[in-house]
């Protein structure tokens, strides 16, 4: 295949590729699913990779009559072998977008399928054969002359070398989807280079119904991976990641840190998509007097008290995407009321959003067998809402946890929801149970789990007080 030839294929595949995963960007957030809804998410999931198919038919026609020098290979033929590879765009974008592992292995699986089938066509494009993609077979030359023979250089295995690295750096940075591009690109040299052809060359091109048929079975895989990957993300990501993410993090980044985390990026944003993830503190009023934080004696003096002791909520809340750490370094530091906010998620990633109460000492958790969290709910969206109550104890090694579960918010459900003209005030009971992981506990941090219906959009729900029953 000569050069010319070459580089018109290369920017084939190339504009199909982009036109498909361009589009496709746009299509995830116009037709973001609402429910979860078996049928719905099915005809999401057909609906993006049909769309990833037709940008990249659009794509591929656009640069066929300019960059084509020999009609001898068939337009329908070359479509219909690329969109073997196009229909694993929504796969990869959808995973990197949640930051999942698996859009690597969705992107070099969608680049080995289509480099080995686009190698049987563009090689019985030239009417030639490879033996073997991997050696060499020198001219004729006289005695001696072999010896001195030079090998020509494979271009492929420095861009190769330069992906792998380029692609395992990027991980290492967690930029899933540059890492998904870079390992796919490899993975496409990769196959293209050991991709045997054998069969005569009329037989490949007028394998038309073969690569129609072909494409079928990967389509449907594909499918089915789309509404697998909607599905899980919108259903678990959505009601146990919350959980999960305070439990992996290991309270490494504690309410304690967030004045640190002020200084440092009060006004740090996100670009056009907003702000990567928002801490809001309560609305500074004057001439409001502060009940103090509970001093460490009395705290170690419910152990011997009869009353219910009452904390007041003074902390922060976190709006964040469900990557496992929490708030990042870009963010945007705010003071205000959730009830009154509009907090919402700019694209298809979920919002998580947390209340965390630092308590500045121990409080011995035999001193108490129940947790009553008492709420604001000021929220007139449709749709269920619960709480989960998360107890850390930051003074221990490895900083343990234990979770008490999760109750609903009874205001929120189905058959008490109405329009509410003021905040209903709620009271949700947490029982501790009665052999704990752990001895005592300095943080209290609040989960709001919503529907997935309305899981891009923060609750209007403030936390009021926490109150400890005794014993």
């Amino acid at each position: 295949m000569g050069r010319s030839r070459a580089a018109a294929y290369g920017v084939l595949i190339v504009a199909g590729a982009l036109t498909s995963f361009v589009a496709e960007s746009f299509v995830c957030r116009w037709l973001a699913p609402r429910s979860v809804s078996l049928g719905p998410v099915f005809l999401t999931a057909f609906a993006y990779v049909f769309a990833a198919v037709l940008s990249g038919i659009a794509g591929t026609c656009i640069f066929w009559t300019r960059s084509r020098t020999d009609p001898s290979l068939s337009l329908r033929l070359f479509v219909l072998t690329s969109a073997a590879g196009w229909v694993w765009v929504p796969s990869v974008l959808l995973l990197s977008r949640q930051d999942s592992i698996g859009a690597v292995f969705a992107g070099t699986m969608a680049a080995a399928v289509m480099a080995t089938g686009l190698r049987k066509v563009v090689i019985s494009d030239t009417g030639t054969h490879r033996h073997t993609s991997l050696g060499w077979k020198p001219k004729e030359r006289e005695l001696f002359a072999q010896s001195l023979y030079a090998p020509p250089r494979e271009r492929h295995a420095l861009l190769i070398s330069v992906c792998i690295y380029g692609g395992f750096f990027a991980l290492r940075g967690h930029q899933i989807f540059a890492a998904s591009i870079l390992l796919a690109f490899c993975t496409f040299l990769l196959a293209w280079k050991l991709t045997f052809v054998s069969e005569p060359a009329s037989a490949i091109t007028e394998g038309k119904s073969r690569a129609a048929l072909r494409l079928v079975r990967v389509g449907l895989a594909a499918v089915l991976s789309t509404f697998a990957v909607v599905l899980l993300g919108l259903q678990h990501r959505i009601h146990s990641s919350a959980t999960d993410i305070a439990f992996a993090r290991g309270r490494g980044s504690s309410v304690s840190r967030a004045p640190l985390q002020k200084r440092r990026a009060e006004h740090s944003t996100s670009g056009l998509a907003g702000y990567e993830s928002i801490i809001l503190w309560p609305a500074l009023e004057k001439k409001r007097v502060v009940a103090p934080s509970p001093s460490r004696t009395s705290l170690q003096g419910l152990r011997m008290s009869t009353k219910p002791r009452v904390i007041p909520f003074q902390g922060a809340y976190w709006y964040f995407r469900p990557r496992g750490k929490g708030p990042g370094s870009r963010t945007h530091v705010a003071h205000g009321n959730p009830l009154t906010l509009d907090i919402r998620s700019s694209d298809f990633v979920p919002l998580v959003m947390e209340a965390h109460q630092d308590l500045g000492a121990a409080i011995p958790l035999a001193c108490c067998r129940e947790i009553q969290v008492t709420i604001e709910n000021n929220d007139n969206l449709p749709g269920a809402i619960a709480l989960g109550v998360l107890l850390t104890d930051s003074t221990s090694l490895g900083k343990p946890t234990l979770y008490l579960g999760q109750q609903p918010v009874i205001s929120a459900e189905p058959s008490h929801f109405s329009f509410k003209s003021s905040p209903a005030l709620e009271v949700l009971q947490f029982a501790i149970p009665h052999h704990p992981g752990i001895h005592a506990f300095d943080e209290i941090t609040v989960i709001v789990f919503p529907d997935s219906e309305r899981a891009r959009t923060g609750a209007k729900i403030a936390i009021t007080q926490f109150a400890l029953l005794p014993p």
